[in-house]
């Protein structure tokens, strides 16, 4: 390399920080040989984008804070919540993380229970089944009356449409819908 850039420090600095040439070409404005000559000079390997959704859990999964829980460094859906970009698709990282650990599929909302929202900690992310099994032990523990099998307003299976609330009282999923449907309806009329 002959002659510097005058953003020469700033291209260097983002280079070890971690940007990909074309972000600095974004940022900078500055010719994308001319990063690319700088990252050699500097001895840094070509930016490598992640290829798999755990490469992208391993890259923006922070190292567990003192009370166990994992931030997130990477993209976030219009909500806060952490996404994982992968061939044109968003994925919740939360049910990667849950798929990671569990070794199945997960059902309905995958949210971590642990009170911080959008922690990441495996440990700390439960899908449905999970959330409403821990809260049925607790409700057990506590002397709550058992869950019913199906709900006396509209015949519900417990096993598809019964859920426990954090707070550890017992619905039904179908009814729930239901009511909001008619409070639309009566809203529109």
């Amino acid at each position: 390399m002959r002659k510097q850039h005058p953003q020469h420090r700033r291209v260097v600095d983002l280079i070890r920080a971690g940007k990909s040439d074309r972000g600095i070409y974004d940022l900078l404005h500055v010719n994308r040989k001319y990063i690319a000559a700088v990252r050699a000079a500097e001895g840094v390997a070509p930016f490598r984008r992640t290829k798999t959704v755990d490469e992208q859990l391993d890259r923006f999964c922070s190292i567990p804070d003192p009370d166990g829980h994992v931030h997130w460094s990477g993209s976030v859906a219009t909500n806060g919540t952490p996404r994982i970009r992968m061939d044109g698709n968003d994925f919740p990282a939360a049910h990667q993380v849950f798929e990671r650990r569990a070794g199945r599929p997960a059902e309905g909302q995958v949210r971590a229970d642990c009170g911080m929202k959008h922690c990441l900690a495996p440990g700390h992310v439960m899908d449905d089944i999970e959330r409403r099994k821990v809260r049925l032990q607790t409700r057990a523990l506590l002397g709550y009356k058992p869950h019913w099998d199906t709900c006396s307003t509209c015949g519900a299976d417990w096993e598809t449409e019964g859920r426990v609330e954090e707070r550890l009282a017992m619905y039904c999923r179908r009814c729930t819908y239901n009511r909001k449907v008619r409070n639309r309806k009566d809203k529109a009329a």
